[in-house]
């Protein structure tokens, strides 16, 4: 660029920022000395307010008088009781465990007591007339029924103690 057009590019940029400089202290002043007219309102909206009903003095005492309740919903009924479920002495008996050996399971013969049956059950296996099932079988028969474990024994039925040993259905 030759020295007579850097001048005019300076001259050309001095003026524009005098020019903005200007207008911006324009702004300023008409911003500060010359506040804008306040403008007029909205029209308020007329809206006729419906009038109460009039009520006699009979009406409200008859309203007075009625039995009134805090509650906001009617209370819902409690559930209904849980089915009793038979003790599962009264349900089956254990009438024999076979041990086949080393390699094979063991097997359960528990009879049903409502039908006189009996028939073998190996871990695993469900009873679901009575809706139990057989979790472990050693000395006795572990079984889940009514969500409890249970040992089933030739002399009778207990609450299980949970044991590793009597829930595998193979030999320790």
């Amino acid at each position: 660029m030759t020295p007579r057009g850097e001048r005019l590019c300076r001259i050309l940029l001095w003026g524009g920022a005098a020019l903005l400089g200007v207008g911006a202290l324009t702004i300023v002043v008409l911003a500060t000395f010359y506040p804008r007219p306040p403008r007029p309102l909205p029209a308020i909206s007329v809206v006729a307010i419906p009038a109460a009903p009039k009520l006699s003095a009979k009406e409200v005492d008859t309203f007075a008088r009625k039995p009134m309740s805090r509650a906001i919903v009617k209370p819902t009924p409690p559930p209904p009781p849980k089915p009793v479920v038979p003790p599962l002495d009264m349900v089956v008996r254990l009438s024999g465990i076979i041990d086949y050996g080393p390699d094979s399971p063991r097997e359960a013969f528990i009879e049903m007591r409502q039908t006189g049956q009996t028939k073998s059950y190996r871990v695993g296996d469900s009873l679901p007339s009575i809706g139990a099932s057989v979790k472990g079988i050693a000395d006795g028969v572990v079984m889940e029924y009514d969500s409890k474990l249970w040992k089933l024994t030739d002399r009778g039925a207990t609450p299980a103690a949970i044991d590793p040993v009597t829930t595998s259905g193979t030999k320790p």
